[in-house]
């Protein structure tokens, strides 16, 4: 789960792959969709100004949220034995670490 910096969203998945968009305040779920991994999502994180999500999952791969869109990136199989954690910059640059003790830089 993370919450939006501006405070406006937070974001959650459980064990059936769903990303679950909601309202901070109102709790309103704004989006929900499964997404394309076909293991467990470990880790979800807004982008700074809150318009992006990264996901991180224990199948290798990571894909990037549009907010406002909806559309899904893959950023493809980033690390062999899993995904750990993502960060999106301000620049837009993804940050992706995995068990295989790597750290990985894409771009969309």
């Amino acid at each position: 789960m993370d919450y939006s910096s501006d405070g406006k969203y937070f974001v959650h998945s459980d064990d059936t792959r769903k990303i679950v968009l909601r309202d901070a305040k109102t709790n309103e779920v704004i989006y929900s969709r499964w997404v394309p991994h076909n293991s467990k999502v470990l880790k979800l994180r807004f982008n700074k100004d809150s318009t992006m999500i990264g996901t991180a999952g224990a199948d290798s791969y990571s894909y990037v949220l549009n907010v406002e869109t909806k559309a899904i990136t893959t950023l493809g199989r980033v690390h062999p034995l899993g995904v750990n954690d993502v960060f999106i910059d301000e620049d837009g640059k993804i940050f992706t670490c995995g068990a295989d003790s790597t750290i990985k830089v894409s771009s969309l």
